[in-house]
């Protein structure tokens, strides 16, 4: 069975296909082997992102992605949610010479990756999750594509 997936756009200005972002999670997802239920993906700006950071991971700075994992212990399926600033991944593709939707897919792909356990906070921890981005990306980064944006809970 397919996870519920959303994406929900609070900032518009950067177009993401929608139905190819969505698949883009299950397929990451499957090749993961994480038991996803239901995810959302939220692109927002960076005042509700650093706003976030602030009050649950007690850092008053901006940031580009934060995930939470919303699973109830002893149920089966992971929940959750990542939330992405838009003008940070738009900035940071323009850093890297990179497109913003590219920019979008390695954000969602690294809060997957933070639901399916892995961590960033040590040098190694950091490279090993910067290959799997890198792996998803040349994998299945062709997935996303530039269309309108509408804003809303899009499904």
């Amino acid at each position: 069975m397919r996870p519920r997936v959303e994406i929900i756009v609070e900032h518009p200005g950067l177009p993401v296909a929608l139905k190819p972002a969505r698949e883009l999670v299950c397929r990451v997802a499957e090749e993961e082997t994480l038991s996803l239920k239901a995810l959302n993906v939220i692109l927002t700006g960076d005042r509700r992102l650093q706003n976030l950071h602030r009050d649950y991971l007690n850092d008053d700075t901006p940031t580009d992605v934060i995930t939470f994992d919303l699973s109830e212990p002893g149920r089966p399926g992971v929940e959750g949610e990542i939330y992405i600033s838009v003008e940070r991944a738009r900035a940071q593709a323009a850093e890297f010479g990179a497109a913003p939707e590219a920019e979008i897919a390695r954000l969602i792909i690294h809060g997957m990756l933070h639901l399916k356990g892995y961590d960033d906070r040590t040098g190694p921890e950091q490279r090993k999750m910067r290959e799997r981005e890198e792996h998803y990306l040349q994998r299945y980064g062709k997935l996303l594509r530039f269309l309108p944006v509408k804003t809303g809970k899009n499904s």
